[in-house]
């Protein structure tokens, strides 16, 4: 082969090889913060954020603040698919939920004694909402105690019941020193030693939040020997 010939066919392969560097070398690269400026405006849109989740592992931790922001639990059901889905705590992403609606306290308090403080998982909680869900006048209304110091940011409890006792609200109070505002509603409210329930010494800190609204409701006050209307 001539020199000449050569040179001409280094010419033809030239292309090729720069194509194969382009193809090879890495994309750009962008810093952490800057990836998750961008998850942060998507913050409205979970369509969006689900979506960014298979673009990268590296994006996945940022989407998980968002998407797991807001949790409701309507119905027992929905509590069982979220154990399934995370049957591990370490891994579960409740520690990103701030609002947290329970729309069965009987069934948060079954799961909560059966795993020994499922509840406790979402320990970043600042809004919460339980309902006891009660149909059947016949049923447990549930207990207010797993929610008992579960979440050190909890600032707006509310809490809807057929039946509770004076002292689990009292409990409840005591067990939550950042609270800014509180609501409570129960059909019927009975003294402190109608179901058992005794005021327990409260072990949280002072309270220090800024108590600014203070709302607690019940249709009948019941005592140990009559109903005070």
């Amino acid at each position: 082969m001539t020199v000449e010939a050569e040179r001409t066919n280094s010419a033809k392969r030239e292309p090729l090889d720069q194509n194969h560097d382009v193809e090879s070398r890495p994309g750009p690269y962008l810093l952490q913060e800057i990836l998750d400026c961008i998850v942060d405006l998507l913050r409205d849109e979970p369509k969006t954020l689900k979506q960014c989740c298979l673009v990268s592992k590296s994006w996945v931790p940022r989407t998980r603040t968002h998407l797991f922001s807001d949790i409701e639990f309507r119905s027992p059901d929905g509590l069982e698919v979220w154990k399934k889905i995370f049957p591990d705590p370490v891994c579960s992403p409740a520690c990103h939920t701030h609002s947290l609606f329970v729309g069965s306290l009987q069934a948060v308090t079954a799961a909560d004694a059966e795993e020994g403080g499922w509840i406790r998982t979402f320990s970043n909680v600042v809004r919460l909402d339980v309902r006891s869900g009660i149909i059947n006048m016949s049923e447990s209304p549930g207990s207010l105690v797993p929610f008992h110091d579960f979440s050190p940011a909890l600032k707006s409890p509310r809490v809807i019941s057929r039946s509770l006792s004076s002292s689990q609200v009292f409990n409840l109070i005591c067990s939550l020193p950042l609270l800014e505002d509180l609501s409570i509603r129960s059909h019927e409210m009975g003294s402190s030693d109608d179901d058992g329930t005794v005021f327990q010494p409260s072990t949280s800190a002072v309270l220090t939040g800024t108590l600014a609204h203070c709302s607690v409701y019940a249709l009948r006050v019941l005592s140990k020997d009559r109903e005070v209307l």
